[in-house]
């Protein structure tokens, strides 16, 4: 089943926060995720399995560095543009 997840990474205690939020999604990114990024939040589409693994060890690697806060949702109701298990159109 494929699903969608916003996430919002928080880096604690550092004075710079954009690389840390880069490196982050782009850990992301290069395990196979596609990954939409915005202001506030990302988003995270994918097979379900593979997004809830990939979120994992990307939060690791970033907890190594420091102090880290990982807020997500998670939804499989309209997870990407495409057809649905049941046949419907998101």
């Amino acid at each position: 089943m494929n699903i969608q997840a916003e996430i919002s990474f928080y880096p604690l205690k550092r004075k710079q926060l954009g690389g840390e939020i880069e490196q982050f999604t782009e850990a992301m990114n290069t395990l196979g995720l596609k990954i939409s990024s915005g202001p506030m939040s990302s988003r995270v589409s994918g097979e379900c399995r593979r997004v809830f693994e990939t979120i994992g060890e990307s939060f690791l690697e970033a907890a190594k560095r420091g102090p880290s806060v990982l807020v997500a949702k998670f939804s499989n109701a309209c997870p990407a543009k495409t057809e649905n298990t049941n046949g419907t159109k998101c």
